[in-house]
């Protein structure tokens, strides 16, 4: 089989969960099916993440100039594929212009779906917002139609995604993701001290992702007895560059402290050293970073919207997002018992077992050969 692979992502300097799927998928596919041949497509923008590849992948790189390369792209990449001979082309992106293979595409959750009305009050409402916003739902509502197997990363996501897609659920197939493999629990006492001298002030830190919803962690912190408080801190990291407004307003208090694109290592430890890793997104197709904690051994408390009940699955405490003071509840509770974040350690380690980028991409290159199955079965090329 002749599998087609648009990695463009590892190819912009990107950061974020997408990103983070396609890297995984990219590095784990050729190892697991030796006897297939792999193309991935890239674009020149920014060097390729991956260097150099096996044996059994081909790179083809798309030409770059501007931010109109990519819709340019978006059209031209199934040329190249056709030209290619590929049988199978996965687009794990959203969204994949159908041509002349089977046609995999990974819709990640249902957010490009959502009404106009509901972008602008979430994702901002400048013209060029609003209309990448309308480009990415258009396309999206394309690939679901004329996708030869639609792939997403959790059963929620897949609920969300028939009910807001008009595809039928038993046509989209549910893969989770996983962790990489530098999320591990650290034993190494000395490794352990050096992170604390690097990163911790105080005897108990709260480590969460400074774009999920930073302002119900704030207002649940300001909520904590002040002896709590006092022994305290939180860590904000973020893949962007500065604090968002809440979280640099937070910090005038000493206790509140921001890390901008930790690497990956800086951030697996942070993750062993937190006392709570608290994650109070208002959405989320899986949660990538929900997985990475637990498998750093992570106490987890967690908001109970999207697919994350099912990603922590009684690993974790969950609370209503709107209620900041249930939040408040959970933390206090965990900072103020040894005994229960010991629990919560042990419940989360048993919980990430459940998650393998190997299973993720087995299960991957089970869908690509059903797919070219069912279109040589329905008598298209």
């Amino acid at each position: 089989m002749r599998i087609g692979f648009d990695a463009r992502y590892l190819s912009r300097g990107l950061v974020g969960g997408v990103r983070t799927y396609v890297f995984h998928l990219a590095r784990t596919l050729p190892g697991l099916a030796p006897d297939d041949e792999f193309v991935y497509y890239i674009d020149a923008k920014a060097p390729f993440e991956l260097g150099r590849c096996p044996s059994n992948v081909s790179v083809r790189t798309l030409p770059w100039i501007s931010p109109l390369s990519t819709l340019a792209n978006d059209v031209r990449i199934a040329r190249w594929m056709a030209r290619d001979l590929v049988d199978v082309a996965h687009f794990p992106g959203n969204y994949g212009p159908r041509g002349a293979y089977a046609l995999v595409v990974t819709v990640h959750d249902a957010l490009n779906l959502f009404r106009m009305s509901e972008h602008r009050r979430g994702f901002g409402r400048k013209p060029r917002q609003v209309a990448m916003m309308a480009y990415l739902g258009w396309q999206t509502r394309r690939a679901l139609a004329d996708a030869d197997s639609v792939l997403t990363t959790s059963e929620h996501a897949r609920g969300e995604i028939a009910r807001l897609g008009g595809r039928r659920p038993d046509r989209i197939v549910a893969i989770h993701e996983a962790a990489g493999e530098e999320f591990t629990p650290v034993t190494d006492p000395a490794a352990l001290e050096s992170g604390r001298a690097r990163f911790q002030r105080r005897p108990l830190m709260v480590l969460a992702d400074g774009i999920k919803n930073p302002e119900a962690l704030i207002e649940a912190y300001g909520l904590l007895p002040d002896a709590i408080r006092a022994r305290t801190e939180i860590v904000f990291f973020s893949r962007e560059t500065g604090p968002r407004p809440p979280v640099a307003a937070a910090m005038a208090d000493p206790a509140v402290r921001f890390l901008a694109r930790p690497s990956t290592a800086d951030l697996a430890l942070l993750m062993n050293l937190a006392a709570v890793f608290v994650f109070p997104s208002w959405y989320e197709g899986f949660g990538i970073p929900l997985v990475e904690a637990m498998s750093c051994g992570a106490p987890v408390v967690a908001s109970t919207r999207g697919a994350i009940p099912e990603v922590v699955a009684g690993a974790g405490l969950l609370f209503d997002v709107e209620r900041p003071a249930e939040l408040a509840r959970h933390l206090e509770r965990v900072l103020e018992s040894e005994a229960v974040r010991s629990d919560l350690r042990a419940r989360s380690l048993a919980r990430a077992k459940a998650f393998s980028w190997h299973t993720t991409a087995r299960k991957t290159l089970e869908a690509y050969r059903a797919a070219v199955e069912a279109r040589l079965s329905a008598g298209r090329p």
